[in-house]
């Protein structure tokens, strides 16, 4: 076992502060976006483990996107200051 500590760790483990408006905005129509996804899985699919599931799913994916967002520290690529 190596005593190593991998390069990434620290990137990956501290806080992210996000304060320029164009990536808040993006950050804010992706959640959006994830809400209407998670109603129209709600309003179509009977309770079930599925739905659950896909709904914990998309749940990662709107965390996972906020974090990609977040440590690039800037707007993603091909987005400017998108409007609510």
């Amino acid at each position: 076992m190596s005593d190593a500590v991998p390069a990434d760790v620290t990137q990956r483990f501290q806080v992210h502060k996000v304060d320029d408006v164009p990536t808040l905005n993006w950050m804010a129509l992706m959640r959006r976006t994830y809400a209407e996804a998670a109603r129209e899985i709600c309003l179509r699919l009977p309770p079930s483990r599925e739905r659950s599931m896909a709904l914990t799913k998309l749940e990662e994916a709107m965390f996972w996107t906020s974090a990609a967002a977040a440590r690039a520290n800037g707007t993603p690529a091909g987005y400017g200051d998108i409007p609510k």
